[in-house]
Parts: C-alpha cells; structure tokens; sequence
C-alpha cells in the first residue's frame, strides 16, 4: 500500500471535486460475454461463481485507478483490493463476505 501526496497527484483536481460527496462513486453496467468462464468452470467441475469473481478481481487488479481508495488520512494505493460479495445462506438470509485476492486462480 502507498499513500498518495494528493498535492502533486494527477487526479489531484477529480479528487478534490468529489472528495466531500456522501458516496464519491458510480456504477457501469454492460453486457460481458462470460461463455468462456462458463465453459471453464463446467470442464474443471468448479464454482462458476468462483471463476467470475476471480476473473473480475483479476481485471480490477490489473487497473491502477481501480486500486484507489479514500482513508480518513489520504488516499491509498493498495498493491491489491479484495473482493466483497453477499452469500446467500441455507436460512435464506445473506451475509457479507470478503476473500483475499490471489492472482493465482488455483490459490
């Protein structure tokens, strides 16, 4: 992890336009092709939803912007974010769920 010097960042403008909203963040949505993970997942008789999250993780990681995040005493550089996910439960009932990042699919 690396605390940015927001001074001479250059996003130093984009932050401090957003940096006092309630929820500095959007959303995107598009359409992914995920035939492929399917595919995989179905040939090695594991998790499909394992698979995507790895695959997303794994494209997050990959872009330094997604890496950013806001602390109380600056911005942060993370070498890796993790996913956080919910699970539904045997009860019906869900629950939050974090996993560490491995760039190894097979951890």
């Amino acid at each position: 992890m690396k605390k940015i010097d927001i001074e001479t960042w250059n996003r130093n403008k984009h932050f401090k336009l957003f940096k006092d909203c309630d929820h500095p963040h959007y959303s995107v949505t598009f359409p992914v092709d995920v035939t492929g993970i399917r595919k995989y997942a179905k040939e090695k008789d594991v998790s499909f939803f394992g698979v995507m999250t790895h695959a997303v993780m794994h494209s997050i990681n990959q872009i330094k912007e997604f890496c950013y995040r806001i602390r109380p005493d600056g911005v942060v550089l993370h070498d890796a974010v993790n996913p956080d996910y919910t699970v539904l439960a045997d009860d019906q009932l869900f629950y939050f769920a974090e996993t560490a990042y491995q760039d190894d699919l097979a951890g």
